[in-house]
């Protein structure tokens, strides 16, 4: 299962946040970057949209830290923005950072509970924790809201997931290191599937 980020909203700009990255076209500044953007906070005439923007742009061009924190000021500006929670979150996950991660898609599947998504994206932070009952049971949560819904894709997953966890709670293993990588992780970021 792979994170994706809501695209910016076509109206929006992609900005850049810092000088070495060259603006593409019609790419707005943000003052003097990102910068500026930690310490300054958001320059005149740059709203939140733009800043998500200059988020996606990081996240889709792999620079994971920079886009991590771009969306962490978002998420500090609008505390209950489920879409900055969930872009947040994709990022400290991409970084490896699954328990912070976990924490974000609570706090998203919270606020809007239609959205099975964050769940799904919980349960693989789970995964990738050792804490696989507890990610069986989000998985079953999931699979028995979702049916016939405009999720299914979500449900299939769920459900292939719980398959493997089934699969590896029954099959001891020995000499699992404390690593924190599961062999059910699953490759990470895929920056389009978040909803």
């Amino acid at each position: 299962m792979t994170d994706r980020l809501l695209a910016p909203h076509a109206s929006a700009p992609v900005s850049e946040t810092d000088e070495h990255l060259s603006p593409g076209p019609g790419a707005v500044r943000m003052g003097g970057g990102l910068h500026e953007l930690l310490w300054g906070g958001w320059a005149d005439g740059v709203d939140d949209e733009m800043v998500y923007a200059t988020g996606y742009s990081l996240y889709t061009r792999g620079m994971d830290a920079p886009a991590m924190t771009v969306f962490g000021l978002l998420v500090a500006r609008n505390p209950f923005e489920p879409r900055y929670i969930k872009a947040f979150a994709a990022s400290l996950k991409k970084l490896g950072r699954a328990e912070g991660a976990l924490q974000q898609y609570l706090c998203a599947a919270s606020l809007d509970t239609e959205d099975p998504a964050p769940i799904l994206h919980a349960c693989e932070c789970l995964i990738s924790l050792g804490r696989l009952a507890e990610a069986r049971e989000g998985l079953e949560m999931i699979q028995s809201s979702a049916p016939g819904s405009p999720h299914d894709r979500i449900a299939m997953k769920a459900r292939g997931l719980r398959h493997l966890i089934d699969q590896e709670l029954r099959s001891p293993r020995k000499g699992r290191s404390n690593d924190n990588h599961h062999p059910l992780d699953q490759p990470d970021l895929d920056p389009g599937s978040h909803r």
